[in-house]
């Protein structure tokens, strides 16, 4: 990675920042969805008990369009591979 890219990875969120975009997002179970966890995983982040791998939070952002740095984009019919 050159060093004026950068990283999809961010920082590990606190509870409080994991609750404050939930809220934005859906429901907990939803955004527990999104990642691929189960919801008791998504309420111990929320209550602080576990942190998010720093992976699966880039992921969660970048699936809910609250990537700090990315947004995801939708590939065109041309674009796509056969």
């Amino acid at each position: 990675i050159a060093v004026n890219e950068m990283s999809i990875v961010v920082d590990a969120p606190t509870p409080s920042e994991i609750r404050k975009i939930r809220k934005e997002v859906g429901t907990q179970e939803y955004c527990a969805r999104k990642v691929g966890i189960n919801l008791s995983n998504w309420q111990r982040w929320e209550r602080g008990e576990t942190k998010p791998h720093v992976s699966t939070w880039a992921l969660f952002l970048l699936s809910t369009d609250r990537h700090p740095h990315y947004k995801l984009k939708a590939l065109k019919k041309q674009d796509s591979v056969a």
